[in-house]
């Protein structure tokens, strides 16, 4: 080998080492990161089922649980759910973490 950080492939070929493989792959990732064009959209739309699913699982932070039920308030949804939902949205709008 010519060199410590060089390696012999299958085919018993030395190819670059490590450091050079990684420069090579940061070159092309730039390469190709400045001929990408970046399309702006809009936000992502809210996913009422997968809110719901994993607020009744438990999976939601403080900081999803007040955006979901955000939405919910804003789009009317909550008052057309269980009761429960109603009560949630009404304690959440009286601990100003919502608004109506």
């Amino acid at each position: 080998m010519s060199a410590h950080n060089d390696i012999l492939n299958p085919a018993g070929q030395i190819t670059p080492g490590l450091a050079e493989l990684h420069a090579l792959c940061d070159k092309q990732a730039a390469e190709i990161a400045g001929s990408v064009e970046v399309i702006e959209v809009g936000p992502v739309p809210f996913d009422l089922m997968g809110f719901i699913l994993a607020f009744e699982q438990g999976d939601v932070s403080d900081e999803e649980l007040i955006e979901g039920f955000q939405h919910m308030i804003d789009s009317g949804v909550v008052w057309q759910l269980q009761g429960f939902y109603g009560r949630q949205a009404l304690a959440l709008i009286a601990s100003g973490d919502c608004h109506d």
